[in-house]
């Protein structure tokens, strides 16, 4: 996994505990994984979380 350097992160407002959390989530606790809970947040955040990224890297690189 790529580790971004999180002054970068900072100068960007998005909720990235939350990305940081699901994925420790998603890669320790496997079994209690909900495929509901997946498919929503695939639908309702990861749009938000390509724009912003699409955002960073015009902007940064």
């Amino acid at each position: 996994m790529v580790n971004i350097d999180r002054d970068l992160l900072d100068k960007y407002p998005y909720p990235w505990h939350n990305v940081r959390s699901f994925r420790n989530f998603i890669l320790h606790e496997y079994h209690a994984i909900e495929i509901w809970i997946v498919w929503e947040t695939a639908k309702n955040d990861l749009p938000k979380l390509k724009q912003i990224i699409e955002t960073i890297l015009d902007s940064e690189f």
